[in-house]
């Protein structure tokens, strides 16, 4: 059916929902579907991978552990295309493949990495992003900063946190060799505590490619949900 708008509409004989819509768009018609769930017409695909920050659709088949409302998230599509995830994630190469070892126990060895600055400042007037990924499980913690010199007061208190959680020291702490990294508050921190300051090369990315990697996954999240953000903000 072509509504009054132009928008077209393909519903059910039986009681008239709607199953498809589609818009005009530069052209060509953009298809939308409305996935039904259980008897609730409850949301889109788009919508759900919208709010999971645009994630990927597999990442559905272990995200019911995670959620206490699983329950209303959608079956995963066997397909599925974001205009938005292309958009702003596509690159000119595929980047270099690292050679970081993986080790087996956690916290062996943690990456960290610091973005500089901004040019937008946060809601929080932060400009700066700190990042802590762990080599064995993956896990990921970010802090946003108000300055660069604020670094060695949160990566001491993250080493801290992971002494009391785990009853010891990180074995290795993975860097570049910027100021925020090598200072002397911090070597003197590592070195009260055991803990081994590992620098990488210079202009040599790759050689800490662990949160590297992990920099693309969280702009690749990022980007796309800035689409929705609306223009006064």
């Amino acid at each position: 059916m072509l509504r009054e708008d132009g928008i077209i509409e393909v519903t059910k004989k039986s009681d008239n929902l709607v199953v498809f819509s589609a818009t005009l768009e530069h052209g060509s018609y953009q298809v939308y579907s409305i996935v039904k769930y259980e008897k609730i017409y409850s949301a889109s695909i788009e919508y759900w991978h919208k709010a999971l920050g645009h994630s990927s659709t597999p990442f559905w088949n272990t995200v019911t552990d995670i959620y206490s409302d699983r329950s209303l998230l959608l079956k995963r599509p066997t397909s599925h295309f974001c205009f938005a995830c292309a958009k702003y994630n596509s690159s000119q190469s595929r980047p270099t493949i690292s050679n970081n070892m993986k080790t087996s126990v956690p916290f062996d060895l943690v990456h960290s990495d610091l973005m500089l600055p901004f040019k937008v400042e946060s809601l929080g007037k932060r400009k700066y992003m700190l990042k802590f990924v762990e080599n064995t499980t993956q896990y990921a913690k970010v802090n946003f900063l108000y300055k660069k010199s604020n670094a060695t007061r949160f990566i001491k208190a993250f080493c801290e946190k992971i002494k009391i959680s785990t009853e010891r020291y990180l074995c290795s702490f993975r860097t570049y060799q910027g100021g925020e990294y090598v200072n002397e508050e911090l070597e003197a921190y590592f070195e009260s505590t055991g803990i081994k300051h590992q620098t990488t090369t210079v202009y040599s990315h790759e050689s800490n490619g662990t949160v590297e990697r992990y920099n693309q996954t969280f702009t690749c999240m990022l980007r796309p949900s800035l689409e929705d953000v609306p223009p006064s903000l």
